[in-house]
């Protein structure tokens, strides 16, 4: 019992270590400012409509954008969305 344990913790380790954030997902005022460096997400790709949702939720007149995190440039996959009208922008 005690090695099926070890083995699942293992196994569950193995697969967090793994996890891969391809993306930063940020929120911007009006102006294209950051709102708060503190609160940028990073996130795969399949997370990323709930990482917007988070944010847009503690800033809901935002700007989301998303950036690869290895270039800092806007994702091509991911338009600007805009929390007040609910929508790509």
């Amino acid at each position: 019992m005690k090695y099926l344990f070890l083995l699942s913790a293992l196994a569950l380790s193995a697969c967090a270590a793994t996890h891969q954030e391809e993306y930063l997902v940020s929120a911007y005022d009006g102006k294209g400012r950051l709102l708060s460096k503190r609160v940028q997400l990073g996130s795969n790709k399949a997370g990323v409509p709930l990482a917007r949702d988070t944010l847009c939720k503690i800033h809901p007149r935002a700007v989301i954008r998303v950036h690869t995190k290895g270039s800092k440039q806007l994702a091509g996959d991911f338009k600007p969305y805009s929390c007040s009208l609910r929508k790509e922008i």
